[in-house]
């Protein structure tokens, strides 16, 4: 997986456009993992009573949320508007936070907490992907 994103990041924009099918469909699944980590995060930081922690819960939120958008926009051979694609995370997200919300409800926390746990993994992964939108946003300063 690192390797795949790795090597996206190197080509351009139009060599995006013509990725293998394989490759597009697991750009979408981790894309779906990063939007599932923004309802899992949500949940962290409305959980806690320190303003500092609940603070780090929404940042991490923010970060998967903008890598999924990212990955998709990849998938998509890096066309179009990149904030067009928050519909389909916010998508993914909202209807995973209701199924977090429902199962801790009924069932305690045994489910959130694998998701927890499964989100922390992909810790890296979303650390390397907001690095690159922040180096990609260096190159076009914001106008005036």
């Amino acid at each position: 997986m690192r390797v795949l994103l790795i090597t996206l990041f190197i080509y351009s924009a139009s060599a995006l456009a013509e990725l293998k099918e394989d490759h597009r469909a697991e750009l979408y699944e981790s894309a779906k993992g990063l939007a599932r980590c923004h309802a899992v995060y949500m949940v962290a930081a409305g959980a806690v009573e320190s303003v500092a922690t609940a603070q780090f819960y929404k940042n991490m939120a923010n970060g998967a949320r903008v890598s999924a958008m990212y990955l998709l926009w990849t998938r998509g051979g890096g066309k179009g508007n990149f904030g067009a694609y928050s519909h389909s995370v916010d998508a993914i997200s909202e209807t995973h936070l209701t199924t977090l919300l429902v199962d801790i409800e009924h069932n305690g926390t045994d489910f959130y907490e694998k998701e927890v746990n499964r989100c922390v993994i992909t810790q890296d992964l979303q650390a390397y992907i907001v690095d690159e939108i922040r180096q990609i946003m260096a190159d076009f300063p914001p106008e005036n």
